[in-house]
C-alpha cells in the first residue's frame, strides 16, 4: 500500500501584524504582535535577564577574573550564548510569524537538561570546597 504525500498546514501567527500607521498598517511582514504575546514577553524578559547578567560581570567581574578563577569566565560565557540565542530567537520570531510554529523546542528542551545538570556539579563543586563528603 502506497501512501500519498502528506501535508504540513502551519497556523497563522496570532496577533497584529505590521507597524499601525494613520489610517493604514505598514510592514506587515513583521510580526510585532509576537512582542506583546505570553511568549514574547518571556523572552523580552530573559533577554533582559540575560544583558543584565552579563553587563554586571564585565562591568564589575573583569578586575576581579583572576581571582575568581575559571568560574567567571564560564558564566560569562554561558551569559552571552544565551543572550545571543535569545536575540537571535525573538528576531527570528517578529521577522516570520511561520517560524515560532516551525522551531522545533525539544533542542532547547534539551538545554533544560544540560542546565540541571550544571546545577548538580556546582552543588557537588561546593560542597567539596567546603569540605562536606
Amino acid at each position: 500500500m502506497t501512501r500519498g504525500p502528506t501535508i504540513v498546514r502551519v497556523a497563522p501567527g496570532g496577533g497584529e501584524r505590521g507597524i499601525k500607521c494613520c489610517c493604514c498598517r505598514c510592514c506587515e511582514c513583521f510580526n510585532l504582535g509576537y512582542l506583546t504575546s505570553q511568549h514574547g514577553l518571556i523572552k523580552l524578559a530573559e533577554a533582559m535577564l540575560g544583558g543584565l547578567c552579563q553587563s554586571l560581570l564585565v562591568k564589575y567581574g573583569m578586575s576581579e577574573a583572576g581571582t575568581l578563577g575559571s568560574a567567571f569566565h564560564g558564566f560569562l560565557t554561558t551569559a552571552s550564548a544565551c543572550l545571543l540565542t535569545t536575540a537571535l530567537l525573538i528576531a527570528c520570531y517578529v521577522l516570520s510569524s511561520n517560524s515560532q510554529h516551525l522551531i522545533k523546542q525539544s533542542v532547547f528542551y534539551i538545554g533544560v537538561v544540560l542546565g540541571v545538570l550544571h546545577g548538580v556539579d556546582a552543588y557537588i563543586a561546593y560542597k567539596h570546597l567546603k569540605g562536606y563528603r
